[in-house]
Order: structure tokens, then sequence, then C-alpha cells
């Protein structure tokens, strides 16, 4: 910068000026955080010096100085911020203060001088917003500019004892303790008691504050928690994470400093009150607002603070969170791994999940799994039902309008918006209440409020205050018998049920009955709760205390004791008893079964139906009783046939009804399975059979057997199905397949149980005049957040471009159309929409456009005028596109495809990886079997492995590590020459990234940063389990010569051999299983071959006779063998196999597999993983270590 051509002054404000154009809102700021360079410094002082060298001091500042006014001139401000960032680089804490800073832009210190100069500091200071800082006795100038300058080097002197070193660790120590009730800044500023006294200033905590914040955010950012060196990671990650400090570091000291606090916060577990909840919040839809609850999970756990938060002790290190709500709509919402030695935490890879309107109205609750089994199951902390009757209240600040709570309400919130189904009338003059919007999915209104409002309801009315001091939460909830048969209203008791409280975080508290009043529908008598002859049927309980109503709500109430009973007899004909409900009442089926009813006879409090069912198996029959003949006070109900046979039942406790929505595989987890034996069979089990069906046809069938406790009818959890169908899911590699079941008992059982789909909602194409022209989605009319619904486009070749929202509109029959884009990029087009709209993703051709020509002229020109797309440099986006379909053998050629992924199998630079990173990317909206990219994948095992090892995102890896459980495959079954292969490309590369440090480390250092880099890159795949981990060892011993402590073992002799383990783990299996194994996988057919293929290909045979011990042997019966096969003898010999054990023509080699014998190996270690994923991971584990340790002992001798 050219500082000495102009004027002074105009030195001075053009300096600012280009100073001021690189910084963003600086008013306010402390000076620290202005990060002045030592350029800039150094330009500063060219300036001052050429202002003051050889002229009075006073003078100029007289001169240049603002002397009082209202607003600090440019010589203020910059005279200031030199002095204070001067003495943060240069003052070493010498008894003259003044002199040394000043005689740098020659001016000569005085104490006649100093008041113009405190006067030009405190104009200066007043210019950047910044106030002197001031100690009892006097305002302390030199002090403020000392600090404001940032951490002053001095202080930093003398890394372990240092005044500014003790006080940051001393803050992050208290951090680490107490940061879910204090925050860095309240610590910061509580702890500067133990500085200097000239150091205890706001901006210095302040500083402090910001720092361990930023470096928080760099540990999360970049993933440092399970690093062993996270200095030296974010060196690699960003080799520029210094410049992102709140200052600037200009010396070592600091530098050495940041390594050491940055250590210390990486190791730091952020703990948090309740880091798994419920954000509910409302936003603007297409037509109307709309209710969205989400949830939020972090992304690390302190372990006590799970316990807490989700009430589950003894959790497995692997397991997977769903969240649901009470319709059954469900999803997985997060992945949690345990990792660490000494300081244990939770790593997560979250999924936002979200539901609409009614759905995140309703109660929303969390399951926990872990390889198939429910571990545990509860409500989320704010995931309690919103009550309609009541207003709710939503922030007007911030990007969203958050939940704050419902009925009676005071926020110190200037502005609310209050949804609410009647009418919000301001309480005073003052108030002001308007209407901005409807609610339109559950017919309320959005209110704005600023002041005080009254919400009238039937039983009184609520209050909502704004600006006023903050009272808890107040969630009450019911406690009774509830009918879960009646379906036309949702809080239907027998008896009166208990009404309890919870202020904010306090405990459960039942409300007393003579605060509780009753209400029947068309009754304007209000009675107390406690009343003996309460009238039936709908009504509002009230809760009021004081004079003040607190809650209420719609419900029903049913004579305690009330009931049905359905007795079946022959073709169809049902009895039905309706017991306990009082003599007032009618009795009648719904209007589309009216004419199922023959008759209904009342015998005092008992009524008998006779009705006669259209066919034999029919879902469910439908109730409705009326209370004194009026027709809104009326529930209906539903109830299953009681014919022998199998239907689904709702979370509910409904019979499922197929012709109102599609069966999906969360379906399954969520409901339940009501199997109805034969009166005369005397089975107490029932076989299932569940096939995956593709085109009609048979593509795989798998059988389990469910066990009942005794005859009639019995209620069992559906999941056994869900477990099926996701075994036979994983072997599809089409979302268009569905899965089937069959039940048997003595003879085959009649079913309602309907097909297994993928998604709820399909896509079909949409044309019109024979031209494609967009996509409709099927049902549509029935989706539950059908007015958010959102479609995006990208093209299949190039997913990394910004994907494209597809315009929207309804056909002439209210059918959801989007339009597909209007591009002139011809070929594969991928279309989705969000996960939580469960909606089928897929593919359209977008063609080129039919033109009729003429001429031969005009076929010359359309050729020259038509566009290429041709990707340079990008093979496998050229191959996307043009990929064609062979119709004779109905399928595509993949030739192209599968060529290209072998080329980067062998290299991990080629340009084609970040197109196979869009398709990574994607898995975060769709399933992975959507794309033809990574199903060809599946048979390139070497860049299926590189692909997963290049992920240094942990939601990107768990994406990729999660294919295996929904396609036709396992990382259990690929070979370790094959990790090998990858460990070497991966680790090579990311050597690179030690080449800038190679020249500052010595060997020592440099061996040990390569080690930890090393590690650092393989912890997300060690951390998958003991066999994963074993192999990543296995793999750096023979590529860098790393020895894992089990290389000092052996497989047979001394203490702590192989064998020991392995057999000690074997004891553990029988003792979790009580001796009872796994002994059917899928049926007897594929069992068979599977045994076959064990006792074949991977005969005990043809092991060395070192490892033959770890096989089950041939004294062993033969039925007994066959039945522990499975569990005891396949993890061993796939370990074997994957370590080239077994002999073939006299040369231990990898035993190569055909697709079907793959298959039937990949589905036994998917049942056996979710049999007894530790067995399975530590047997495997034993193998590799005994393999390696024999073929060592064979070298040496």
């Amino acid at each position: 910068m050219d500082v000495i051509k102009r004027t002074p002054l105009g030195n001075i404000k053009s300096w600012l000026k280009t100073f001021e154009g690189k910084r963003t809102n600086i008013h306010g700021l402390p000076l620290w955080a202005l990060k002045v360079t030592d350029t800039e410094l150094l330009e500063l002082r060219v300036l001052f010096q050429h202002l003051f060298r050889g002229k009075d001091p006073k003078t100029i500042l007289n001169y240049y100085s603002c002397r009082g006014s209202d607003k600090a001139n440019e010589f203020d401000r910059l005279f200031t911020l030199y002095i204070s960032t001067w003495l943060q680089r240069n003052y070493q804490g010498e008894r003259l203060r003044w002199p040394p800073v000043l005689e740098n832009i020659d001016i000569k210190h005085s104490t006649t001088l100093m008041p113009s100069i405190y006067q030009s500091i405190d104009n200066g200071l007043a210019g950047w917003g910044v106030d002197v800082y001031s100690t009892e006795n006097r305002d302390q100038y030199f002090a403020t500019l000392y600090c404001q300058g940032g951490f002053p080097r001095a202080g930093l002197v003398g890394l372990n004892n240092g005044p500014v070193p003790n006080y940051l660790n001393a803050v992050i120590q208290q951090y680490s303790q107490f940061h879910h009730t204090a925050t860095a800044e309240d610590i910061a500023l509580k702890a500067m008691d133990d500085l200097p006294v000239t150091l205890r200033q706001k901006p210095f905590a302040q500083l402090a504050a910001e720092l361990i914040n930023c470096l928080l955010k760099l540990r999360d950012k970049y993933h440092l928690y399970s690093e062993s060196d996270p200095v030296l990671a974010l060196d690699i990650k960003c080799p520029n994470w210094r410049n992102q400090l709140p200052f600037l570091l200009c010396d070592k000291e600091a530098y050495e400093l940041m390594q050491k606090l940055l250590r210390r916060t990486a190791a730091l577990i952020k703990r948090e009150q309740n880091p798994v909840r419920i954000s509910r919040y409302i936003e603007k839809g297409v037509n109307s607002w709309q209710l969205v609850a989400e949830t939020h999970i972090n992304h690390t756990i302190h372990p006590e603070d799970l316990m807490r938060c989700i009430g589950c002790p003894n959790l497995p290190i692997f397991f997977d969170l769903y969240t649901q709500t009470e319709s059954g709509e469900r999803s997985r919402s997060a992945s949690f791994n345990l990792k660490g030695v000494g300081a244990k935490r939770w790593q997560v890879v979250p999924n936002e999940t979200r539901f609409f309107n009614g759905d995140a109205a309703s109660e929303i609750s969390f399951e926990l799994w872990s390889d198939g089994n429910k571990i545990c199951e509860n409500t989320y902390y704010r995931g309690e039902e919103l009550n309609p009757d009541l207003p709710w209240v939503f922030s007007q600040s911030g990007e969203r309008y958050h939940f704050l709570g419902q009925g009676n309400t005071k926020v110190a919130h200037e502005n609310v918006l209050v949804v609410f189904a009647g009418q919000l009338e301001p309480a005073n003059v003052l108030s002001t209440v308007e209407v901005v919007g409807k609610l339109g999915a559950l017919g309320q209104t959005v209110y704005r409020l600023a002041g005080q409002a009254y919400a009238q309801v039937l039983s009184g009315k609520f209050t909502i205050t704004t600006l006023a001091e903050e009272a808890g939460d107040l969630h009450c909830w019911f406690d009774g018998d509830r009918c879960i048969e009646a379906i036309s209203s949702k809080h239907v008791y027998k008896g009166v049920p208990n009404i309890y409280y919870r202020e904010g975080l306090g405990e459960k508290v039942c409300v007393s009955r003579s605060e509780l009043y009753w209400q029947a529908e068309n009754s304007e008598r209000v009675e107390a709760l406690t009343g003996s002859s309460l009238e039936h049927g709908l009504g509002t309980i009230s809760w009021q205390k004081d004079g003040e109503l607190k809650w209420q709500s719609k419900c029903a109430l049913l004579p305690e004791g009330s009931g049905f009973d359905v007795i079946s007899y022959e073709q169809g004909e049902l009895e039905l008893k309706v017991l306990g409900f009082g003599n007032d009442i009618d009795v009648g089926l719904i209007e589309e079964q009216s004419n199922w009813l023959r008759a209904v006879d009342k015998y005092e409090e008992l009524y008998l139906g006779e009705i006669q069912l259209p066919r034999k198996m029919s879902d469910v029959i439908n109730p409705v009783i009326c209370w004194h003949s009026l027709i809104n006070n009326k529930i209906t109900f539903e109830l299953p046939t009681e014919q022998s046979g199998v239907c689904l039942l709702t979370p509910e406790g409904r019979p499922f009804v197929h012709t109102k929505t599609v069966l999906t595989l969360d379906d399954l987890y969520s409901h339940k399975l009501k199997i109805q034996l034969p009166p005369d069979s005397r089975k107490r089990f029932v076989n299932v059979s569940a096939v995956l069906i593709k085109n009609r046809n048979h593509e795989a069938f798998v059988s389990q057997t469910i066990e009942l406790e005794g005859g009639g009818s019995q209620i069992v959890s559906s999941s056994v199905l869900a477990k099926l169908a996701q075994l036979l899911f994983n072997q599809s590699s089409d979302l268009r397949d569905v899965v089937t079941f069959r039940f048997f008992g003595d003879e085959e059982l009649e079913s309602v149980v309907p097909k297994v789909e993928c998604y709820k909602h399909h896509v079909k194409n949409f044309i019109v005049d024979d031209e494609l022209v967009g996509v409709k989605l099927v049902n549509s009319r029935s989706h539950k957040n059908r007015e958010g619904i959102k479609m995006y486009a990208a093209p299949m070749w190039d997913l990394n471009r910004e994907h494209i929202e597809l315009e929207r509109y309804a056909n002439p029959y209210n059918d959801l159309i989007f339009s597909l884009p209007s591009t002139s990029e011809y070929g594969p087009w991928f279309l989705y929409s969000s996960l939580e709209n469960r909606i089928q993703p897929r593919a359209v051709i977008i063609s080129r456009p039919k033109i009729e020509i003429s001429s031969y002229a005009e076929v010359l020109n359309h050729e020259m005028v038509l566009p290429s797309f041709s990707c340079d440099g990008q093979e496998l986006s050229n191959a996307i596109r043009d990929l064609k379909f062979n119709s004779s053998t109905y399928g595509y050629d993949f030739s192209d495809i599968d060529r290209i992924l072998e080329v980067l199998a062998n290299d991990i630079y080629h340009d084609d990886w970040q197109v196979v990173q869009g398709f990574v990317e994607a898995l975060d909206y769709a399933e992975p079997n959507t794309f033809h990219v990574i199903n060809r994948l599946l048979y390139s095992p070497k860049a299926l492995a590189l692909l997963l090892l290049k992920q240094s995102d942990p939601r990107h890896f768990e994406n990729v590590w999660q294919m295996a459980s929904k396609m036709p495959f396992e990382w259990l079954s690929l070979s370790v020459s094959t990790w090998k292969h990858a460990i070497e490309h991966n680790l090579l590369s990311a050597l690179d990234s030690l080449k800038p440090l190679s020249s500052v480390f010595s060997d020592k250092q440099y061996k040990e940063a390569k080690k930890g880099l090393f590690f650092s890159k393989l912890e997300p795949l060690m951390s998958k389990g003991e066999y994963f981990k074993t192999v990543a060892e296995f793999c750096l011993y023979e590529l860098f010569d790393i020895e894992p402590e089990w290389l000092l073992s052996s497989i047979w002799e001394g203490e702590g051999t192989v064998v020991d383990n392995f057999y000690g783990e074997k004891s553990k299996l029988f003792l979790r299983h009580q001796g009872k194994l796994l002994r059917n996988v899928q049926n007897k057919t594929n069992d068979f071959r599977l045994r076959e293929l064990l006792n074949t290909t991977f005969s005990r045979e043809l092991l060395p006779g070192t490892l033959k011990g770890f096989v089950q042997p041939p004294s062993l019966e033969s039925e007994k063998a066959d039945h522990r096969a499975v569990v005891l003898d396949l993890p061993i010999k796939v370990a074997f196999n994957n370590m080239n054990a077994f002999k073939s023509d006299n040369v231990q080699a990898f035993k190569v597999l055909d697709d079907s014998e793959q298959l039937l190996l990949n589905f036994a270690l998917s049942r056996l993983q979710q049999f007894d994923r530790q067995w399975l991971q530590a047997s495997m584990a034993c193998a590799v270590k005994a393999t390696t340790l024999y073929k060592l002992e064979s070298m040496d001798e």
C-alpha cells in the first residue's frame, strides 16, 4: 500500500477505508477481532512516523485529534489501533509502559503529553465502539489497550505457568465439567479472579470464550474426537486452521499454546441435559402453514447424558435409533457407535427425521435396535402430544418459529405466533392480535400476538402473555384404561382416567379429582369428575384450580367394564355382543357395512347383533354406538372378525386395512401380528414363509417358526416379519421388488397380511400426446404432507451439480404432477424427494425432441445444431449418460461402467471418483440399489472397499457402510487381500498430506506422525468390530511393518493364546443363548446347499493341521455338527478363506464362489450377525490372528 504520496490526513483516510473494506460488521468488536496483520502494523508505523517525525507531537495531536467531538475521526481510531496491536506483539512487561510504543513512531514521551494521548485514545476507542476499562481509582488506558490487542505475548511466555496459559487451562477445565449448565462466556468471566488486575477485562474473557468455542467448532467440523494427535490431524485436514481463530497468531509461543489447548479441547466431551430430543416449529407451506416436528440428536454424546436422556442402561456398542409417531410413521434417525478407551463417548451419525401436521402434533417416541433386536423404547424429550384443544405458542424470532408452550403461556418475546382452533382476542387496548394464515391440515388459525390475549374454550379461557417473566412448561396427559378399539375419537377410556402433569423438568404429579370437571357433548351441565352418574360418550375434561383454567381436553368416557365379544361361526356368520354400555344407546354398523347387520336384540345392558360377512375372511367390522340418539355423540369402533387366519394390527391395536395405505418395512416394525388358529388346531407354533418377488417370479425365500404360548387368538410382534422382509430386501437390487408372506399351522392359514413394498408412494410416467412431460405421484391425495411435497432433479451423470426443484401442479383428478426440467441435456435424470415423504426415487430418460425434417439440407442443419454433451476427462459420466438398454436380453450393457470401475480400483486419484462421490452423497435421500453404479460396485470389490475408505466424513462413511444392510453383499465376505489393496492406496495417498511437514520433523517425529495418520484414517473401519480392527492391524503390519500386540502371542502354546481366546468366546456364546444356537437360515433347500458348501469348498481337510482345531472335529455326530455348522463353523471358515488359508491344488488361495454361492454365504452372515454380532466378530478375528501366526511360523521353518 502506498502510504506517503497523499497528504497525511489523506493517507490515513485511504488506509482506513482499505482496512475496513477487508472486514465486515466491525463496530463494537474488540480490537483483537480485527486481526491486524504484521504487514498492516508496519504500514501504520510508517504512516505515523511520517506524521510525527521532526514535529511537536502535542501540536500534531491537537491538530488531528477530534478533541472531544461526538465522533472520533480516522486519526484517533488508527492511533488507538496501532498502540493496542503493538503492545500485544511487542510489550515485554517493562517497567516503562508508554515510552517504548510512542518512541517506535517518533513520539518522545513526556508527562505533559499524556493528557492529549489519553484524549485521543478515549476518542479512538469510542470510534471503534469500545469502552475504556476502569478500576476503582482511575481509567486504565494502558491496560485497556493491552488487553484489546489480544493475548499479550508477555503473558504467553512460560507456557506451563504463565498467567494467560493458566487462565485458559482453568477455563477449559471448568468448561469440561460445567458447560451443560454454564456458557463459556460465564465461566471465562468467573475465572478472571486469578488474573492480574489489569487483565481482568471483559474483552479478555470474551476472547477466551470465543477461542474455546472456535476450537470446539474445529473439533466438530473435522471430527477430531478420536484422533491420537488432533493438531497433526487438523494440520492435514485444514492447514490454515490457525487463521480461523478469533485473533491473529504471530509468534511461536502462541502457536504452541493453541496446540496444547486444541489437544485438550479435542478430548472434551460436551455435556448436555437432553442431547436427544424433538424440536417442533411451524413454517409456511405452498398454500398454508404447516406444523413440523424434527429430531435433534448431537453428533457426540457423553454416555451418562445418553443414559439419563433415553432411560436405557447396558447399551450395546452399536445400535440404531428409530423415530415413530402414534400413527406408525417410522424412520431411522441416527446410528450410534461407542468409542474411546478412557473417556468413552457415543459418536452419532444423525439422519434428520421430520414429521408434518397430524404426525408432528402426536406423541413421538423412539426405539433402539441392534442387529434386528429391539433394546428399548420411550417417548422423546419434548415429544409429548400437542393438545388440539389448547392454543400453541411459537416464537417469532430467528429463521424458524419454534414451539414455546401450550395453554396458559408467559414468554419474554416481544411477539409470538399462536396456533388455535378458536378465536384469539386481545386482553386490552395495548395488545394486538392479527391473523397471519391457516394451519390448513389441522384446521387451525395462525395469529400474531403482541401483548396479552385470551383463547376462549368451552371451559373458560387461556391467557397468553408476551414480554413477561417466563413460566415453566405445563404438560398434562391422560393415564387410564384406553379403549383401543375406538377409531373415531383419539382419547377414549373405560372408566375415568387419571390426569397427570409436569411443570418444566419437574416430577410428574397426579391432578386431584376435586379439581377436574366433565361436560358431556350437547350438555350444558358441568359436573365434578368425582360424580357417580356421569353422562357417557363424548365430552370435555377440564382442570380448574384457584379460579384459573389450567388445562382441558376432549375425550370420551365409557362405562367401566364395557366391551365387545365377537363369536365366529361357519360360513362367515358372527355374533356381536355389546356389553356394559348402559341402556340408552343405539347400536349399528358403519354405512359401508350396514347390509351385514341382520338384527340387534336387547337384553337389559346386553345388545346382541347378528352379522353375515360378505366373505369368509373380511378384515374388520365397525360397530357404532350412539348415546341418547344424538347424532353427534357417537363413537365408531373397529373389531377383528375373529375368523381363523392371520392379520396385522396397527400401533393403536386395530386391524390394518390394506385398501387405505401401502404396507412398508417400517410399518412391520411398528405393527403387531394377530394369529387366530382354528378351534380344533393342536399346533403351538406357526410357520412363516416369506418370498421376494421380482416381476412375478420368486427370487428368494426364507422361513421361520413363531412359537405360540397357547391356542386360540394370539397377538405377537410383527418384527419377525420385518426381519424376514429385511433379509430378503437385502438380496434385492430392484426397488420394485416386493415381499409376500404365507402362514402355516396344521394347514395354510388364511391371511390378509398384504405385500410389503419399499415405498408408500410410487412415481409413474405422465405422458401427454405420446410425450413424457412429467411424473405422477401415486396416491398423492392420501399423502400426509401433500402441501409440502417437493421433488428435485439432477442429471444422473453429474449428481454433484446444484439440483433443480421441479414445478408441480394437479391434474383434473387432483393427482400431483411434477414437470420434467426444461433442459437441452438429454439422457437419464434422477428424480427424488426428501426421505420423510416416503416417495420412490427414480430415473427418467429425457430424450431429444422429435423434429419433422422434410429435406436432406434440414437433416444436415439439424445434426449441426444438436449439442454435444461429452464430459471431458470423465469417462464414467459419459458411460452413465450413454448407457444402452438391450431389448433382446431385456437388460443394460454395463461393460463400460464395469471397465471404468476397475480402473478406479487401481487409481485413487482418478477424476471419476468425483462422479462416484456424487452417488455416495445421494445416499442421504435414496436407497443404494436406486443407482446402477452402486449396483455395479458389488462386482468390483476393490473399488467398493476403496470407496468406503475414501470417505472422510463420518456421515458418508456410515452411508456406504450401511449399503451392506440394504443390498446383497456383506463387508465380512471381502477378502483380506481386497482390504489390503484398498488400505494401501488410501494410506499412500494420505501420506501426501504429510509431505509439507517432512522438512520440519525429525525422522522419529515423522515416523510417529505417519503412524498416527494411518490409525486416524483407519479408525472408522477399526471401530466396526473386532474382526475389522484385526484386519486393519494385519494390513498395517504387512504394508508398513507396524506390529500389532497380538503378533507376540501364539496359536496353541503358552499363556494368552489365540485358541484360549477362541474357546473363551465360544463359552460366552453358549452362555448367552443357553445352548440354543441358530439352526435355520433360509429354508430346507438353501440350508442344505449352505452346509454342502461349508463341507466341500470350505472342507476342514483343506486347512493346515495347525488351524483345524478351530473347526468342528469329524468325530462329532453328523446331525449335531449340521445344527451347529452355521454358528460355529461359518464365521471361522469365511475368515480362513478371506486369509487364503484353504488349499487349492496344493496352494493356499482365496476360494472364489459363484453368484448363487456368494448369496447363500452373505445371507447366512447377515442372519448370524442378527443372532450374535459379538461371536461373529470375535471368532473371525481369532481366525485372522491364527492364520497370520501360522504363516509367520511357516516362513521361519
